[in-house]
Parts: structure tokens; C-alpha cells; sequence
């Protein structure tokens, strides 16, 4: 059964949301927050695969400061700071170039 169907944009907003089965406002909240961090890992995943050409344990464990690079890039003191995935890969190639 369905519960609910919410769309949301890469900055976490929900601009649709159509629940089936009554729920409390901070229930939906709680709800459309977990899903907000599974696109933040999604994206994530994106950036490394991007970045590393199909990535695999591998490059995350011999390339460990490039990918705390990448996590600095796109989370700060905990925070989502950038959900373009082409910026945080335009930024990687700039400091790419500087090593």
C-alpha cells in the first residue's frame, strides 16, 4: 500500500506532497527529513563515482584525503552546503589541478 508520494528538490524542499494515511505535521516532517538525507547520500555517491571513474572500496580507502575533500566540498560542520553536483565537481577539478 502507498502511503504517501513526495517529491523533493536537491535542496530538500518538498514542492509536492500527497499523503494517503493520516499523519501528524511533525510525522511528515520527520518523514520528508530521512528523505532528504537519502538524496544527500545519493548525490554523494554520484560525486564519487564521478569523480572516481565508477568508484569502488578501493579508491574511498587509498584515496581517503580525496574523498574527505569531496565531503568538505559539499557538507560543512554538518550542513549541507552545496547540492550542484556540477560545482562541487567543477570545484574538485580546480584542485585537482593545483596538486
Amino acid at each position: 500500500m502507498i502511503l504517501f508520494i513526495l517529491l523533493q528538490n536537491r535542496q530538500g524542499k518538498t514542492p509536492l506532497a500527497k499523503y494517503y494515511v493520516p499523519l501528524e505535521e511533525s510525522e511528515k516532517h520527520k518523514v520528508e527529513y530521512e528523505l532528504a538525507y537519502l538524496e544527500c547520500i545519493h548525490l554523494f555517491v554520484e560525486i564519487l563515482d564521478h569523480f572516481f571513474s565508477n568508484v569502488c572500496e578501493l579508491d574511498l580507502v587509498f584515496n581517503f584525503h580525496k574523498v574527505y575533500l569531496i565531503l568538505d566540498e559539499f557538507i560543512l560542520a554538518g550542513e549541507l552546503q552545496e547540492t550542484s553536483k556540477r560545482a562541487i565537481i567543477e570545484r574538485m577539478s580546480e584542485l585537482e589541478k593545483l596538486d
